[in-house]
Parts: C-alpha cells; structure tokens; sequence
C-alpha cells in the first residue's frame, strides 16, 4: 500500500490535466489504533486551477453542469465549464449526427491551468520519502479540439466513437516572468533527458508516447487500458485500430499544432520552437501515425511554427543548414553565422536539429525539407564563394581553410574559380590560388608583401606546409611564373623605385636570375613576341651610376633625377662592356646581365656606332689630361684604347669610307700622345727627338696596334720641312719678342735637327731661298726666335758684338745654321760696306762666268772673252798682273775670300761696264 500511495503522489501532478470536473484530489490517512471520533489526516493533496487569465482560446458551445456544483463560485463554475471539453464535443457530435450536416464547427480550446500538490508532514513521515516528496506548483497549457473533420467523419459510423482529443505541455516562467514552455521528461532518471509523454485516455494512461508533451483522446484501449487496441492475427478488421490512428492523425495532431500557435503568441525569448516537437527517434512506434501526420501539416506549408528569433514562418518561408553542417564542431558557427550575413531575401534563417530534420525524411517528408536545405555542397557553392568578397575575415579564414582541407577536392572547383584567399600584407585582399606566390620558394623573390600575392596567414592558417602543397596543387606559382608575369613584375621595377631603390634593385637582380632559369629551361622556346617586345619597353634595368673618379662626362647622370637609382628599358641602354664606347652619350646597365639573358633583351644587336665613337672622342679630347692623376688617366687611357680599336675595326671591315674617316677627324684633337691630345696633322709615325707640344711620334703602342686606323686618318710616316718651319713659325706667334723657356728651345733646336735632315739631299736650297728666309724662324742666342734673316753665325770670335746683330742659337751647329740660310758674322759686318751696281744684264756674274768656263776650253779663247768683254765696257786698256804673294786669311770677310789671299792673277781694265 505504501508503495502504491508512492507512485500515485508521483504521479499525480498530471492526474487532472485533462479531468473534466475532478479539479482537487485528497488521501487522508486513519491509523489502525484510532478512534471513531478521530479525523483522518491528510497525507497529499493536489489541486487544479486556473491560471491567471488562463483561458486562451474560450470553448463556443455551452456545457450545463451537474447540479453537484451548484454551489461552486462563478468563477470555479466557469473554469469547469471550459474544462468539459469532452462533453462538449459529445454534444456538437450528437448536433452533427442529427442534422446530417456536414457544416458544423469543430471544436478547439485552450486554457492554462496550475496543478499544485501538497504533501504534509505526516505524509513525509508515513511514506518515508523526504526526498522526492515536496511541494510543488506546476503550470501547464492544455489545449483540445476535435481535428479538421476526418476523425469526425470516420466516428460518424460508430456512434461509440467521439473525436475529442488535446495536448498538455508544461510551463515555467522565466527570469522576466514569462511562461516558456518545456518539454516532459522521463521522471525517474533525472540524468537522462528522454521525452517522455504520456497517452491518456483523460486519465493517464501507462503508455509512453516519447512526445515532450501529454497527449489526450478517446482512444479505443484494451480491456486492461495498459495498451491501445492492437490487432491480432485473428482479427480481420479492427476499428479501435484505425481509430486510433484516424485520432492521432486527425484531432490530436491539430490539438498539437493549436498547442503551438498558442506557445508562440506568449512565449519567451528563450522559447526554442522545435522543443516541443516529436522527434522519430524517440516517438513510440504505436503512436507515429501522430508524428507523421504532424510532419505532414509542417511540410503542407500550414503551419507558421518555425522561427528565427525574429519571425515565425512556415517551411516555404525559411532556410537551413543542413545539421551535420551546423552541427559540425568546426565550422557549424561560423557557417551559421555567415548563413545569416549572406541572406539577403525574405526567408527566415533557422536551425533545424538533426532528429527534427531526420523526422522530416522518416516521415517521406525529404523533397520537401530539403528545397529549403543547404548542405555543405550547396552552402558553399550558391552562397559562401560567390559572396566571399562580403565575408568577414574572422568568419571568411575558417571557412575557406576548411574547404582547403577537404581531402576528396569537392571543394577544389570553388577554391580556383573564386578569390578567396586572403593575401599580404593585411590579408583583405582575396585572390585565387592561381594568382598566389609561394612565399618560400624561388619566384617570391619577384615580389614583396605589398603585391598582394603571397598567402596570409601563419604557420596555423594559410601557411601551414600542407596547405601550401594544396594551394601549389590549385595552380599557386613556385619557382616560375609564366611570361605575362614576368612582363608585369619587369614594369613593377620602375613603380617600386618610386617608394624604394633598395627594393626595386634587389627585384631587379631576382628578375634577372627568373629570366636565366627560365630561358634556359624552356631551352630556345621563344616567348609571345608581344611579350619580348614589352619586356624591351618595360624600365627595369638599373642604370651605372657615374664610376668614381671617371674623367668623362656620364650620361646615366645627365639623366638622374635625385638621390635614388634611375630605371631604364633595354631599348635605351647599353651594357657595361660598351661604356668606354658610348658612355657619354648613352646610359650603362648597371647589372650583371647572364648571356642568354642578354641575347633575349636583344642586348647582342645594340652596339656603339661610329658615331657613338666619335662624340666619345670629341669629349675625350677636352678633358685635360695633364691634371688627372694615374687612375683617371687610366680610365681615359682605355676609353681611347677601346674607341682605337672599334675604328680600326670598321676601318679593317670597310664599315665606313676612309674618307669619312679622315674627313671626321681632320682638325680634331684624336690622338692621345702620353698625356694630350693632339691633331693628326701633329703625328708622325717617324720622329727623332722631343718637338711637343708642336709636333710627336705617334706611341710604338699605337703605331703596332693601330697602323691601318692611323694612316686612314692622316698620321703622316714622317714629317717634311714645311711641318717643321710652320711649327718654329707658331713658336713665333706664341712667344714673339719673348725669351724661349728652355723645354721650348730645346724643342726648337730639335725641330731644326730634324729641318736639316728633312733637307739634307733636297734639292731646294733654304739658304738661297728669298721666300723661305722670310718664314723660317730660329732661335737666337738670348732665346728669341727671330727670322734668319736677323741671325747671324758666330764665326769670328775676334770681332766685337754690335748693337742690333744677333747670333743663332750656340745649340744649333754652324753648319746647320747655313744650310738654313744664316749669315755668317762676316757676310753681316760687309753686308754694311757693299753694294752692287747694276748694268745692262741682270744675269748673276757668277752664273754667267760658270756657263763661259763651261762652254770654252782652256786655250786662248778664254784670252779672247776676256778682250771682248773689256772692248764691251769700252776700255781702252787691259792689264794681266801676277801676284805671287801669299796673304794671311784669318780675317778675311768670309771664308770664300781666303783663296784671294793667296798668289793670282788679275785682269784689270780702266773702264766698268754701264
């Protein structure tokens, strides 16, 4: 007895749920020992009432109550009338079945009740069960109805049937007061939380539905009201049977559904709409044509029962992730999340549980929950990649890893065609695997952190090895990049220089090494000539800034802007190997450039030109190359080597006319004689002596290596007498009256050695040209040049200086000094005391006495030309005198007068001729 009092008070809280009068059920206990008198004491109590406005939906048909209640308050006569809820619909049956009409309203209510029980202290004590027995207070929401017509329909045959039926559902209010509903619960094993609704029969009955609420109807039990009816093998028919399921079907299902439009009207925030929901795991097979039938209402689109926290819609107005992915321990937040953020349309997001969804397909309910289903496939296909861009990073990075990791490729397709990695240096910028860079292999030395191509992330994320290994699978670029690539990283050089010369050199010397490996690779594979042509174009070759301590102007720094590195084409540049040849006029690569790099960039078909080599000398040949030290004069040295040698050789392949070559260099300073330059009309190949700065033999280096260059542009193999004579003459419009340093006499004196050589064997004698003595300039004794005219040999060394008689220089041997035409002293002191007279013949008298000795022998005709020549002058006396005597000569006027002193004979006539 005990134990049965135990499990009644357990289960008495939900005894009058659905009870029609019965609102308070009491157990009193009378001790064996007591007396007659004795009252009985009440052990448990449990009361029904209702609650505060409690009556949602109010029943529509009149109900008269026994006259037991008569006594009751209107308010306690009021709530029993909207607790017949079974004798109502009896009545609205009874209406239907003698009226035949098939208009009649069908039943539905609503109210909400509060079952308290009390246990006494006495009862505590006599059931021995201080633990579970407590007071309590509980608050339900019962709704009935009696369907949409088709239990109606089916009872209509059997008047014993009657389609009444409801639901009750708990109610607890929350932290604001607010009632929310909770699901029923298994109440012996509190660890577990099992739904376990229980099937009345308006009492409870022992059948557990595994509904979260209590379900109520007219059901056709067995006779031991333990099971709902149940066919046998021997029954060919069993209404009871279909009975139930048409109830269930009918008029529970929609008491359910009513019970959950109620819910939502009132219900808390924190009210999860599928919480009173029959899951089909947990429904008892007895009872699923109550379940199937409630999916069925769902999937029809009737029922508004799904909500997103905001609104409640019904299934044609909502979507879900599918719940193994919102499920899904990695990404169901953040997929949820941005399932959320993408819906841009009118259907409510909401999440549908995995047994709620599991229901739907059960039940035959698939094609259509799943319309309104994103799947992991169709999540990521229709929403997350093509709205990547509108992602936020922190939901964007999870996702797209996730599909990154996704080991069957499924995903592969979306991750190619859409940019959705997030690159350097901030990772908002998205680009597709294609466009990446491994950061850790070679070709990431083409780019920096602010080109946007490298994978952003850490070791965790994106530059995790093996999602590297997965990004490289989806097209992201290692060690090579294709050719449009390479042209657009060559164009990026010269933007880079703008913000850093560092960095646009060191990516400068990176596209170098790539274009070697890549050439060399794709061994003689031409490019698109569109690319090779914008590569020629494109300013990424750093141009040589101006060597240190270089004699020549540098055209890389006429074109220098500031500070930084200048950045020029192929097409306007040249290799270091030509600056000695083009330096002055064209910039120099200032980058080792690999040979069949230099090939590609056409580098093997720029080469100098003659005229490349002729400013580079005209330039040369300004520089003072006496003030260079030993390094400068070197470089300048080489620079005229090179251009030498590049002359000689159009010179040698008959590139150019001789002509013009002779023709470009005529007047010009070309040659570099130790440390000037000088004209070629100043070289010789032949030369004895130091005559510079007025006239040089041309080095033996460049005579060896430069002969045919030379010749052809006028270096002469000697010097003549007119080179030299005009050369004392310059001496003489430089200095004039002025003394001669000792470098330019000794010059001078060696440009008349080599004068004398020059005319040594001529036939033109100086000394009896008129014309030559007027030009022709020597040294003086005192070191001034002065016409020989002016000079005079010192030969007598007895006669004294005069005033006004000048000696040619002491250097200048005497035998020298006349074969140029100098007096000697002498022929200067008589030239005062002579004078000729003139007769009829201008003919030299030495001249005409050579021709007489010529043409007459020695015999007496020469006795008779003498006796003409004296009748001629009309004299009238001849005389021949010998005088053997013989004179001193040592000062005799010239040496030509010595043979005079000596014995002679004479003729001498008293008459001149005239």
């Amino acid at each position: 007895m005990e134990e049965l009092l135990k499990l009644f008070t357990r289960g008495a809280k939900a005894l009058l749920l659905f009870t029609q009068n019965v609102r308070r059920i009491s157990i009193f206990h009378l001790p064996r020992e007591s007396s007659t008198s004795q009252q009985p004491m009440l052990l448990f109590e449990v009361n029904k009432s209702l609650y505060q406005d409690g009556i949602i939906r109010e029943l529509s048909v009149p109900v008269t109550l026994s006259p037991a209640v008569k006594n009751l308050s209107s308010e306690d006569q009021y709530f029993l009338k909207q607790c017949n809820f079974l004798r109502a619909s009896s009545e609205v049956a009874k209406h239907r079945g003698d009226s035949n009409s098939s208009d009649t309203v069908l039943l539905s209510s609503a109210l909400t009740v509060n079952i308290k029980s009390i246990v006494t202290e006495c009862g505590r004590t006599l059931l021995e069960d201080d633990d579970h027995l407590q007071d309590e207070s509980a608050i339900w929401l019962v709704t009935s109805s009696m369907g949409k017509g088709h239990a109606m329909q089916f009872a209509e045959n059997d008047k014993s049937l009657l389609p009444s039926a409801g639901v009750a559902a708990p109610l607890m209010p929350d932290e604001c007061g607010k009632l929310l509903p909770v699901p029923v619960v298994d109440q012996t094993t509190t660890h577990v939380s099992q739904h376990k609704g229980n099937l009345f029969c308006y009492l409870p009955l022992p059948i557990y539905s595994g509904f979260p609420v209590h379900v109520n109807g007219a059901f056709a039990v067995a006779a031991s009201r333990r099971n709902l009816r149940e066919k046998t093998d021997d029954d060919k028919t069993c209404i009871g049977v279909e009975w139930n399921s048409v109830l269930m079907q009918d008029s529970i299902c929609t008491a359910y559904l009513d019970l959950l439009e109620d819910v939502k009207k009132s219900a808390a925030d924190a009210y999860q709409f599928h919480s009173l929901w029959p899951k089909a795991c947990e429904v008892e097979p007895n009872c699923e044509p109550l379940a199937r039938s409630f999916y069925q209402n769902l999937a029809s689109g009737g029922y508004s029962l799904f909500s997103d926290g905001n609104r409640w819609v019904d299934i044609r107005q909502l979507i879900f992730l599918k719940p193994n992915l919102r499920e899904d321990s990695e990404i169901g937040d953040m997929s949820f999340a941005v399932f959320q953020l993408l819906n841009k349309g009118n259907e409510a997001v909401v999440e549908v549980p995995a047994d709620v969804y599991q229901s739907f397909v059960n039940y035959g309910f698939e094609k259509e929950i799943q319309s309104r289903c994103y799947d992991k496939d169709r999540f990521f296909r229709e929403l997350f990649f093509p709205n990547i861009a509108s992602v936020p990073s922190q939901l964007r990075d999870g996702l797209v890893l996730y599909a990154l990791d996704e080991t069957k490729g499924r995903f592969d397709h979306l991750i190619k065609t859409y940019p959705c990695i997030p690159t350097s240096p901030d990772g908002e910028t998205l680009k597709c695997p294609g466009q990446l860079i491994n950061p850790y292999k070679a070709a990431a030395s083409l780019f920096s952190p602010e080109d946007e191509r490298f994978p952003f992330g850490t070791e965790a994320t994106f530059l995790d090895c093996m999602r590297r290994a997965r990004l490289e699978q989806l097209g992201m670029l290692t060690d090579e990049v294709p050719w449009p690539e390479v042209v657009e990283r060559a164009q990026s050089i010269n933007l880079l220089n703008g913000c850093s010369s560092e960095a646009a050199l060191k990516r400068g010397k990176a596209l170098m090494d790539h274009l070697e490996r890549k050439l060399r690779r794709e061994n003689g594979i031409p490019p698109p000539d569109d690319v090779q042509e914008m590569l020629l174009q494109a300013k990424f070759l750093p141009v040589l800034q101006k060597p240190e301590k270089f004699p020549l102007s540098w055209k890389g720094d006429e074109i220098q802007t500031g500070t930084g590195t200048v950045f020029l084409s192929p097409m306007e540049s040249f290799l270091e190997n030509e600056k000695y040849l083009v330096c002055c006029t064209e910039p120099i690569v200032g980058q080792i450039i690999p040979t069949v790099v230099q090939k590609f960039l056409h580098f093997d078909k720029r080469k100098a030109t003659f005229e490349h080599v002729r400013i580079q000398l005209d330039v040369a040949s300004t520089t003072n190359a006496d003030s260079l030290d030993e390094f400068e004069f070197h470089q300048l040295n080489k620079l005229c080597l090179a251009a030498y040698r590049y002359l000689q050789g159009v010179v040698d392949s008959k590139g150019i006319e001789e002509g013009k070559v002779r023709e470009t260099f005529r007047g010009k300073k070309f040659i570099l004689s130790g440390r000037e330059f000088v004209y070629t009309e100043q070289v010789a190949f032949k030369l004895e002596g130091d005559c510079s700065p007025y006239l040089y033999r041309l080095t033996h280096d460049l005579a060896r290596s430069f002969d045919g260059l030379m010749k052809t542009a006028g270096v002469k193999e000697i010097f003549v007498d007119k080179d030299f004579i005009t050369c004392l003459k310059q001496m003489k419009q430089t200095f004039g009256d002025t003394k001669l340093d000792e470098k330019t006499t000794e010059v001078a004196v060696n440009m008349v050695r080599q004068l004398d050589i020059c005319l040594t064997g001529s036939e033109e004698d100086v000394s009896k040209n008129q014309e030559n003595q007027e030009i022709l300039y020597l040294p003086d004794s005192q070191g001034i040049m002065r016409s020989v005219g002016d000079l005079c040999i010192r030969d007598c060394h007895w006669m004294p200086d005069e005033i006004g008689v000048h000696f040619v220089n002491d250097l200048i041997p005497p035998r020298k000094s006349s074969q140029l035409g100098v007096k000697t002293r002498r022929e200067e002191a008589l030239q005062h005391f002579s004078s000729g007279i003139p007769f009829g013949q201008k003919e030299k008298l030495t001249n005409r006495l050579s021709r007489i000795l010529t043409a007459y022998p020695c015999e007496k005709e020469i006795l008779k030309e003498l006796l003409q020549n004296a009748d001629d002058a009309q004299a009238t006396e001849i005389c021949f005198i010998k005088d053997p005597r013989q004179h001193k000569d040592e000062k005799v006027f010239e040496d030509k007068w010595k043979p005079l002193q000596g014995p002679r004979v004479m003729r001498v006539q008293q008459q001149t001729f005239h």
